[in-house]
């Protein structure tokens, strides 16, 4: 499922959690396979580590078996300094 969009404002990670039917929650970013959509704008490693190349828009996945999870992250200002 779609967790809706990221900004990504120079160097970022993500993380990826399911909520148990009792309400724990479990990290779930090293079980998984990361792709990246457009690894032009936001490349993945294997880990989950989104990091950005360019200005724009990426689709970052996580898939694991039949399941998948579809974020929609946005880079911006590559071109300037860090703060």
């Amino acid at each position: 499922r779609s967790s809706g969009a990221v900004r990504l404002t120079g160097d970022a990670a993500t993380i990826l959690t399911a909520t148990d039917p009792d309400g724990s929650v479990r990290d779930l970013t090293r079980l998984v396979e990361w792709a990246s959509l457009d690894p032009g704008v936001a490349a993945v490693s294997a880990r989950g580590q989104v990091v950005p190349r360019a200005d724009g828009a990426a689709t970052i996945v996580a898939r694991r078996g039949s399941v998948e999870a579809r974020a929609t992250v946005r880079v911006e200002r590559m071109g300037q300094p860090a703060p």
